[in-house]
């Protein structure tokens, strides 16, 4: 499931930034180069088709995992979106896409409520 976010991802020309942890899966618009989504409202654009498209992904991850187990529990996803400033760094060598990002708090609380 977690490999068709980051292909999603790519997509969207969307950064991953944070290894899942947690059952969280977070992406930034605009990291690492700016000027690859340099407008706010394609980034916008693409933050909320991401989100449109990992619902989507999940529907087809259900109706996949009903097909080899009926019994299966039903999986869900939710989506959170913030916008502002970041702060982001690689320490080392950047790996597997990845990077650090200061500023992501209020998206991991609004996604940690039940």
């Amino acid at each position: 499931m977690f490999d068709r976010f980051d292909r999603l991802a790519d997509v969207f020309q969307l950064q991953k930034v944070r290894k899942t942890a947690n059952e969280q899966y977070l992406v930034a618009a605009g990291l690492p180069d700016p000027t690859r989504l340099p407008d706010p409202h394609d980034r916008a654009a693409a933050a909320a088709g991401f989100g449109f498209a990992i619902i989507n992904v999940m529907s087809v991850v259900n109706l996949e995992l009903r097909a080899e187990a009926p019994r299966a529990p039903q999986l869900t996803v939710q989506v959170g979106i913030d916008f502002g400033s970041a702060i982001a760094g690689v320490i080392g060598h950047m790996r597997s896409g990845t990077c650090g990002v200061c500023g992501v708090n209020s998206v991991v609380s609004a996604c940690s409520c039940e």
